[in-house]
């Protein structure tokens, strides 16, 4: 938790009109590879440079948020790059159907309820395959395909849920439950209030 707040401090502090265009940037990347690789490069090209950066796109996806970095004063430059990179880091450790998991679960706005399941996930041990029970109203959701959605996306990062809220963890899950961890509180970040 203490590692996801720091790499993505700057996010609060940016006007709600910055931070919706970095949120449909990174909503973008999720669906396309390449603009995602794009991305990443150019944020890595950022972090790199002391200076004379350019932030050049073709992409109508970036062109947005590539004018607003580059227009933006160099400590918070570097701060936000930090933060999408951390964002891109977590999102390329899940596989491509939890990208896709994931941008249904923003449509449903259920984030922030999977963002406490899987945080009360990492409370427990995941590395020792041991079954053991997260509060089942965790897994509680208004419509039973979000509950399902849910399920799946805990499961591709290795952990078999329940609907009674019984979990077993499968193959040392405990980084890929700590990347959706990550990308969650991010993307719920971003999301804005509900």
């Amino acid at each position: 938790m203490s590692e996801v707040k720091y790499f993505c401090r700057i996010f609060p502090d940016l006007t709600s009109d910055q931070l919706l265009i970095i949120f449909n940037t990174i909503k973008a990347v999720m669906r396309d590879q390449i603009l995602f690789q794009e991305l990443g490069q150019k944020m890595d090209e950022i972090l790199e440079q002391n200076d004379g950066y350019e932030l050049k796109t073709e992409s109508p996806d970036l062109k947005d948020l590539f004018s607003t970095l580059q227009h933006s004063p160099r400590d918070c430059l570097l701060q936000l790059a930090e933060g999408i990179t951390y964002v891109l880091d977590a999102l390329y450790e899940l596989m491509d159907e939890q990208l896709w998991l994931l941008l249904e679960s923003l449509e449903r706005k259920i984030l922030s309820q999977q963002l406490k399941l899987v945080e009360n996930l990492l409370k427990h041990d995941l590395d020792m395959g041991k079954s053991f029970h997260v509060d089942a109203r965790l897994l509680s959701f208004p419509h039973e395909e979000e509950q399902m959605l849910t399920m799946e996306l805990v499961q591709l990062s290795g952990v078999q849920l329940q609907q009674d809220g019984s979990a077993v963890p499968r193959d040392q899950p405990f980084e890929s439950v700590a990347a959706l961890f990550a990308a969650l509180y991010t993307l719920n970040l971003m999301s804005g209030p509900k």
